[in-house]
């Protein structure tokens, strides 16, 4: 089901301040998990895995020179009647034309997809796969959900060695500047998406422009 007006969309998943976020790709995935079920748990629910895909994209377009990117996510169950469980990714699409980044989009949602049924045991093999007949120089995944879950599994186990509360810790993330100077400057447009997605997700970060900064911090980019 395709939802490109923001009209039509509204009437399914109800209105929204950003239409291309991670909030909203949440959104659809409720939406269509909980109807779904409805549909078809009775009838079904003993014998088959069930699951959603949704994605929301920001592609190129000829009016606008905005990066264009996205929000992908699968909803899926492991095996009947288990409880669902979420794989998301941030996605870049680098090509120049729109009918090439469709495309790339369309192969990376199958390997996503493919990869929630059969490779949910093996993160790195899932996440390597997720470029299977890709490159980076179509598309580029920045942010894969598996990292939010590590840090608040860190985050918890720090409370519990540490004996604290919730409130008296901050996760606290930091981006590094040392490969947006590949190529000799500073990619504002790169930086400005990276602030983009720790604001979606609800994320702290440092001031970028402290001295103090240090090369080895970590980053929510990653290539694959």
């Amino acid at each position: 089901m395709s939802a490109y007006d923001m009209a039509f969309s509204d009437a399914i998943y109800g209105p929204s301040e950003r239409y291309v976020s991670r909030q909203r790709l949440q959104t659809m995935l409720d939406h269509e998990y909980a109807l779904l079920l409805e549909r078809l748990a009775q009838q079904r629910g003993g014998i088959t895995k069930f699951f959603v895909f949704a994605d929301t994209v920001a592609a190129r377009s000829y009016g606008r020179n905005a990066e264009a990117h996205g929000w992908m996510g699968v909803r899926f169950q492991h095996q009947p009647q288990a409880p669902p469980s979420d794989i998301i990714i941030h996605v870049r699409m680098l090509e120049r034309e729109n009918v090439q980044q469709q495309e790339a989009l369309g192969i990376i949602g199958v390997n996503l997809v493919y990869g929630a049924f059969y490779l949910h045991v093996q993160p790195d093999t899932l996440i390597g796969s997720l470029l299977d007949n890709l490159t980076v120089e179509r598309i580029e995944v920045d942010l894969i959900k598996l990292t939010l879950d590590m840090l608040e599994c860190a985050r918890a186990q720090f409370l519990r060695e540490a004996n604290a509360k919730s409130d008296d810790a901050v996760v606290l993330l930091e981006i590094t500047l040392r490969n947006l100077l590949s190529e000799g400057n500073i990619d504002h447009s790169d930086f400005l998406a990276r602030v983009d997605i720790l604001s979606a997700l609800n994320q702290t970060a440092s001031n970028p422009s402290r001295a103090s900064m240090k090369p080895t911090w970590a980053s929510p980019r990653q290539r694959f």
